[in-house]
């Protein structure tokens, strides 16, 4: 999924990414009111501290082991020293104060619990340097016997290189007693230098330093129990704090809101992304592609709210609107598609392509705006000079009459609706409704719809979803073209592959798919249509864009009859009958 998918998600799921970060934000919010709550009747405090080893480098050597610092400690009397120091019992410095040393990190931590913050950083800093103290002492003493061990050695070889000297004076001829006393002599020497070297180096430390002064935190009695019972890692510090509910006694619960905020947000970025995977139904161009195995002809963008209850065709009462617009690219495609699969005609084969005269508009399941599509695409083709008929072959559910302003219940006359060279038949027969035969009324509706051919320029049917009837699939005979619409958000994606398996059996003449309600940006046509500067743009009552120039060339093309552009449709019908 790229980027923009990704962003598109987020859009659609907008609603839950925010309830996740308000969520957050309120959970964050009660936890720190329920923590100072709690803060306001305990005073249990931990303070802590690290020390880290200067002596951590490879091949670094210590007389006294990290991992020993904890028995030394206790052995070697630094809770007396800090006793005495502090003028307490050496049984309560014993008691508060743990001892972890970790030798892979090269730190010692110290921790101790009580009631009293002040001293209990009090006695961590005390005991900290009582223990460096006692620390640098092990090693400085364990320097001074390695001194005195190699000076025994140096006594000792010197008295063996003395008495083999004398033995060689007496067997000068002896060449085992010559040889053990130059390796004596080399001996020797080498014990020299390093007694020299040690000699004249500083006594060593242990090398504990203090990263900063001890803090005292408060935290729950549990944790200390934990601590206490060895389910707490006192050199875990930021643990510590993170328990801490403000700078002198509490954490701060804006910053705690805050950061519940970004949880939340990252909850809800990845819920929204999550479902947007699993979601079943077709969101974008790509996806209907997808899912039909069929291109996509149009992208229908939504119908505004205010004319989604409103009988009547949008791209007639706002031709200047991009939906019109969109209407007006599918009517495009549709005349391309023709072109494209029509065999040339005549003699010659120069004949111009005729557009398709029966047009059939259905889709998978109901409520996929099948009707609507239909209607203004009947608007945008009549405004282009055709003339149109528009047949309800929906004989169950009729919908399409009413759009046009057509008598409700329709009747099986021609209606000349309102629109420019459009014209509806709401029912072929008076037998139509539950009682009817189905059979008989798609027989009349498939004889209509090839007597029609004779009298318009273009035949749109308007049928039932293919999915729940088998009607649209009986109509495919007298059929030209047949235009899927699916509705974004709404159409399943096992519903447009059944579909279009279903279209293949049929083999009918599909071109494409009409993708309504469509989210996508917005083209460039909508700079031009909506804030170009060269047209004379004004606003209706109910909030649509017109312009004069368009109306006057629809009012020119009405006083023309079928208009300007009759003459630009080679092989177009010029019959006139409506019946």
């Amino acid at each position: 999924m790229d980027p923009l998918q990704n962003l598109r998600a987020l859009q659609r799921y907008s609603l839950f990414v925010v309830l996740c970060v308000l969520a957050g934000t309120l959970l964050a919010w009660s936890t720190a009111l329920f923590d100072d709550d709690r803060q306001d009747g305990e005073s249990v405090y931990v303070a802590s501290a690290i020390l880290y080893s200067e002596n951590t480098a490879p091949g670094a050597r210590r007389a006294t082991p990290l991992d020993r610092v904890a028995t030394l400690a206790k052995a070697g009397g630094v809770d007396e020293r800090v006793a005495t120091t502090l003028g307490v019992s050496t049984a309560e410095v014993a008691r508060k104060i743990i001892i972890t040393p970790n030798a892979q990190l090269g730190t010692v931590s110290l921790a101790a619990s009580g009631d009293e913050p002040n001293e209990l950083s009090l006695l961590v800093d005390t005991y900290a340097d009582e223990l460096t103290s006692y620390l640098d002492e092990l090693e400085s003493r364990a320097h001074r016997q390695k001194i005195d061990e190699l000076q025994r050695s140096v006594d000792e070889l010197a008295r063996r290189y003395s008495d083999l000297e004398k033995k060689v004076f007496e067997n000068p001829t002896d060449e085992l007693l010559a040889a053990e006393k130059e390796a004596t002599l080399d001996s020797f020497t080498e014990a020299r230098q390093q007694l020299e070297k040690l000699r004249s180096e500083p006594p060593p430390k242990f090398g504990l330093q203090q990263l900063e002064p001890a803090q005292s935190v408060p935290v729950s009695p549990e944790f200390v129990d934990d601590l206490r019972a060895g389910n707490a890692d006192v050199r875990d510090v930021a643990r510590l704090r993170s328990t801490q509910t403000r700078d002198s006694g509490g954490t701060n619960p804006l910053l705690r809101s805050l950061l519940g905020a970004g949880l939340g947000l990252g909850v809800g970025v990845a819920g929204a992304l999550v479902f947007d995977r699993i979601d079943p139904r077709v969101r974008s161009k790509e996806d209907a592609e997808e899912a039909y195995d069929l291109p996509v002809l149009a992208e229908i963008p939504p119908m505004p709210r205010a004319w989604r209850r409103r009988p009547g065709v949008y791209a007639a009462v706002a031709p200047r609107s991009h939906l019109a617009e969109a209407f007006r690219t599918l009517r495009s495609s549709l005349l391309y598609a023709a072109a494209s699969t029509a065999a040339p005609q005549g003699p010659q084969g120069t004949e111009a392509v005729k557009p398709p005269q029966v047009l059939m508009v259905t889709s998978a399941n109901p409520a996929e705006g099948k009707t609507t599509t239909a209607a203004n695409l009947a608007a945008t083709f009549g405004e282009a000079g055709y003339k149109v008929l528009v047949v309800n072959c929906d004989f169950r559910r009729p919908m399409v009459h009413r759009l046009f302003g057509a008598p409700d219940p329709p009747t099986v006359e021609v209606f000349r609706t309102s629109v420019e060279g459009v014209h509806v038949l709401g029912r072929v027969t008076d037998e139509e409704g539950r009682a009817a035969n189905p059979a008989k009324v798609v027989a009349e509706q498939r004889r209509v719809v090839t007597r029609a051919r004779d009298h318009f320029d273009l035949v749109i049917v308007d049928t039932a979803p293919m999915l729940t009837t088998n009607d649209a699939s009986d109509l495919m005979p007298v059929t030209d073209m047949v235009l899927v619409v699916g509705r974004a958000g709404k159409t399943n994606r096992m519903a447009a592959r059944r579909l279009s398996e279903l279209l293949r059996r049929r083999e009918a003449p599909v071109v494409g798919v009409a993708l309504v309600a469509a989210r996508e940006p917005l083209g460039p046509h909508y700079y031009y249509y909506r804030y170009g500067r060269y047209l004379r743009l004004g606003r209706k009552a109910d909030g649509y864009y017109t312009d004069s120039y368009y109306d006057d060339s629809l009012s020119a093309k009405a006083g023309n009859g079928s208009g300007s552009r009759q003459d630009e449709r080679p092989g177009a019908a010029t019959g006139s009958t409506e019946g």
